[in-house]
């Protein structure tokens, strides 16, 4: 073919020509690929924008294909035989024919000249010169943020309840399991508010976004968070108060660390959430003696122990001795919690509740602060103690994450074959943990 031999001599490299006739020619196509030997037939192909993209050069006639590939920046010229009939007789709609940026030829020879004087320079400047004119805004995300402003006035309108989530992630560090817990949970209908521990060092947002299509990401200011210290509580704390005061108001808030994968597809996520109005946060006991000696004493050096048993950790054995000497008890002022309870840290709770536990920041801190594994009892004791103790879920369901425990009560890494005892349970979980890298993918595939 004379094209292909023509594309070689002035552009270099071997070209493979791909013919595509309009929908009402495709009965032709085989005789067109008979005088044209070495071509493919592309007719019957589902997507055009595929082969645009797949393609180094577009030739065309005054199809509307010309924008498509002005859009991929392909190089594209025009082979218009009856020019003079489209323009003045058949159409008359191409007021802008002269400002187009293509090279326009009449004849398969003014085609061949037209690519031998191509210069790819000539052609970007005048692409990015006709999108000026024309006042392109191309993103890539454009049937996206239009789905999303349609949403949004149908919402304003009150046609449309949606059931956003705000998914609060408190962990030790952004690893690549994080970010693929992340991607997962991606989502139009999603938000994250995340809390790093500043002991793991600076954290770009910008690691976190790239990789997120749908879902705004809010990272919040920092604290170094201690093991079963007040720290944790306040960083719960600060992430419940920035994500219930945002704009956007959410149906449920779900705390996550870095190790939970969901073991549900986003769509059955929401679905199960949007018939509820429950609150899901284990209660695991109450009013024991253990539980209320969490808040009942002064735990001054909670915030350094971490689980090491070593100096400071005696130390604070023999002030938790001297309390019990003179009987301190923190809580006999405090008549509007007379129920302590304590279960998993990790929730999944409604609005009204979650923006209750915030107006309550002042309890909080004053019982939380200096106590012992604050984490595990706070949600519970505010839950019980309030209007909202009705609407505590069943025990069977719990927080709706699926743990297994081992040796001194922590969580065990889930292997295979825990993917298939819940597949046999039929107990409602939505998140697992812990999760390791390695089960990332499993949980996914799962």
């Amino acid at each position: 073919m004379a094209l292909r031999q023509q594309l070689s001599k002035c552009l270099g490299g071997e070209w493979t020509i791909l013919i595509r006739l309009h929908p009402n020619a495709r009965e032709h196509e085989a005789e067109v690929l008979h005088t044209n030997p070495g071509a493919i037939g592309v007719t019957n192909f589902p997507d055009l924008s595929a082969l645009i993209m797949t393609a180094d050069l577009v030739v065309t006639d005054f199809s509307s294909v010309m924008f498509d590939s002005l859009y991929a920046d392909r190089p594209t010229f025009i082979l218009a035989q009856d020019y003079e009939e489209y323009i003045n007789g058949e159409r008359g709609v191409y007021d802008i024919i002269n400002k187009l940026p293509f090279t326009v030829t009449k004849t398969p020879e003014e085609l061949l000249a037209g690519i031998e004087n191509f210069s790819p320079e000539t052609y970007a400047e005048k692409r990015q010169t006709f999108l000026r004119l024309i006042g392109e805004h191309e993103t890539g995300k454009s049937a996206f943020l239009l789905a999303k402003h349609i949403l949004a006035k149908i919402e304003r309108g009150g046609l449309l309840m949606t059931h956003k989530h705000a998914f609060l992630f408190l962990v030790r560090q952004i690893d690549s399991a994080t970010l693929e817990v992340l991607k997962t949970l991606d989502d139009p209908q999603h938000d994250f508010y995340i809390h790093v521990d500043a002991k793991s060092g600076p954290i770009d947002l910008t690691t976190i976004t790239r990789n997120l299509q749908y879902s705004r990401a809010v990272l919040i200011p920092r604290v170094s968070v201690g093991w079963a210290a007040y720290s944790m509580v306040s960083a719960e704390m600060e992430l419940l108060r920035y994500a219930t005061s945002a704009k956007t108001q959410y149906s449920y808030y779900h705390l996550l660390s870095e190790s939970d994968f969901p073991l549900v597809s986003n769509q059955h996520l929401q679905a199960f959430f949007a018939k509820q109005d429950l609150e899901f946060v284990e209660i695991e006991r109450n009013n024991d003696a253990n539980t209320r000696n969490r808040l009942k004493y002064y735990y001054p050096l909670q915030e350094w122990l971490g689980k090491r048993h070593g100096f400071l950790w005696i130390l604070q054995k023999g002030l938790l001795m001297v309390e019990h000497l003179i009987r301190i008890n923190r809580l006999k002022h405090e008549q509007e919690i007379p129920i302590i309870a304590k279960g998993s840290q990790w929730f999944s709770i409604t609005d009204k509740f979650a923006k209750y536990v915030v107006s309550n920041s002042a309890l909080v801190t004053r019982i939380c602060r200096a106590s012992r594994a604050p984490d595990e009892v706070f949600l519970q004791t505010l839950l019980l103690n309030s209007g909202f103790s009705e609407k505590v879920a069943k025990k069977a369901n719990g927080n709706l994450r699926y743990i297994r425990w081992g040796q001194g009560n922590s969580p065990q890494t889930l292997g295979p074959d825990d993917f298939r005892i819940l597949k046999q349970s039929g107990k409602v979980n939505l998140l697992g943990r812990l999760i390791s890298s390695l089960m990332v993918l499993t949980c996914a595939k799962w």
